[in-house]
């Protein structure tokens, strides 16, 4: 969604897709130990995600997503928005009203991670 703007790369670094256990691991730093005792979608292991881009990128701040975006718990997501100074770590159950397709609840969820990072900017 960010990068759609044309000189994106002037303030956008990259990103990271981890979805398995491991990548998240490998690629941003998530204790194993967190991954087995929370699971992968957790308050915790977005905080954790969103520091480990951080690193990666020697940015200025970041956003993390984890969640489930179909079967029983679908719309369950965690999102982690991370500047120098603040954080915040939200729970959002994106299927309460309506149930909403794997992409909606993918979509939805990108946009509230980047609302969330812009009431911290």
């Amino acid at each position: 969604m960010i990068v759609q703007t044309e000189g994106s790369s002037k303030y956008f670094k990259g990103g990271i897709v981890a979805y398995q256990n491991e990548a998240k691991r490998k690629l941003l730093g998530v204790e194993f130990t967190l991954l087995l005792s929370k699971g992968a979608v957790d308050s915790e292991v977005a905080f954790e995600m969103a520091k480990g881009a951080i690193y990666s990128f020697d940015s200025d701040c970041a956003i993390s997503t984890t969640g489930f975006a179909d079967g029983d718990q679908a719309g369950l997501v965690y999102i982690c928005a991370l500047t120098p100074t603040k954080r915040v770590v939200r729970e959002f159950r994106l299927c309460d009203d309506a149930m909403l397709s794997r992409q909606e609840v993918r979509k939805v969820a990108a946009e509230q991670a980047l609302k969330l990072l812009l009431t911290l900017l």
